[in-house]
């Protein structure tokens, strides 16, 4: 019975890997690029949430979405809303180039 539990923890090591890369693969990478400290510094919501500041985005705290449709709303105090839809296609990861327009805030669609 103790080789039999041995063997199977043994297999799930092997196994769990594996099935969770392939589940990673539903998902694509939004990388951010922001020239200035304004868009660095600027707030990032996808889809109505909160995800962190614009400089954050990257390493563990990346971006994955799933395929379909999206909005990425950022923000930042004196200047307009930057907007962008998009749709996100299975196997393609897209760059997101943030350019911050100063003004009262209003939705900047692109």
């Amino acid at each position: 019975m103790k080789t039999s539990l041995v063997t199977l923890l043994i297999v799930s090591a092997l196994l769990v890997p594996s099935a969770l890369q392939a589940g990673n693969q539903v998902v694509e990478e939004i990388e951010f690029e922001g020239k200035s400290k304004v868009e660095k510094t600027s707030g990032v919501w996808v889809d109505g949430q909160y995800v962190g500041y614009l400089k954050e985005l990257k390493g563990s705290k990346k971006v994955l979405l799933l395929p379909g449709d999206h909005v990425i709303t950022v923000r930042q105090d004196g200047y307009r809303d930057f907007v962008e839809r998009l749709d996100i296609r299975p196997g393609e990861k897209r760059v997101v180039r943030v350019a911050m327009e100063k003004g009262r805030r209003e939705r900047c669609l692109r």
